[in-house]
């Protein structure tokens, strides 16, 4: 998983970096130094943020959560 493809998904989440790394269990930097390409997602944790993808609902493009 990309840098971009974190990003594109915290964003269809409709998360900030810092709830993305709470529920994940990792350090706020570490999501921005991802979505930078700083630091490389690994396999495990790409699989987990897949997982995260399909199991959290979606906040609905300019609407909030209900």
């Amino acid at each position: 998983m990309t840098g971009a493809e974190v990003r594109r998904l915290r964003r269809r989440l409709g998360v900030t970096q810092a709830q993305l790394a709470a529920r994940l269990g990792v350090h706020k930097l570490t999501v921005s130094r991802w979505e930078r390409g700083q630091v490389r997602v690994t396999e495990p944790m790409s699989r987990l943020l897949r997982l995260l993808a399909t199991a959290v609902p979606t906040t609905p493009k300019g609407g909030r959560r209900r």
